[in-house]
């Protein structure tokens, strides 16, 4: 987990006006997932979304994208997509694409690319879109 990446992007929707700052002894704790801060923040999910797309500058998905796409599930237990928002899939083109909602732990990201054995296109979904 990237504690900096967290931070600073906890402090990018404070100074955007869509996050207020935590209070007493909560500022001085290590810095929120980005569910945390989705659901502290009371933001839609969409927009959200494209906050940490434009924040992390990767491209934004939609679950009808995902939908159209082959999931690539084999391999990776649904508690484990689940637990860490990420859903990879492969369009008719072939290109790997894995969405995720929280892209700051690169060490997630980097096992799924080596368990699904390519290289994938990262890209953001909304937290309530990722299905497992």
């Amino acid at each position: 987990m990237n504690i900096g990446v967290k931070s600073d992007f906890e402090q990018h929707l404070i100074s955007a006006g869509l996050l207020t700052p935590p209070a007493g002894a909560a500022a001085s704790r290590r810095p929120a997932s980005y569910r945390a801060l989705y659901e502290r923040s009371g933001m839609e999910p969409a927009p959200f979304a494209d906050a940490v797309a434009k924040f992390h500058g990767l491209p934004r998905t939609t679950l009808a994208v995902m939908r159209q796409g082959r999931a690539l599930l084999d391999g990776f237990s649904s508690r484990f997509l689940r637990e860490f928002f990420v859903f990879p899939y492969e369009t008719a083109d072939g290109i790997v694409h894995l969405a995720v909602a929280d892209p700051s732990d690169n060490s997630v990201l980097r096992t799924m690319e080596l368990t699904l054995g390519r290289l994938t296109v990262r890209e953001i979904a909304p937290f309530d879109e990722i299905e497992t």
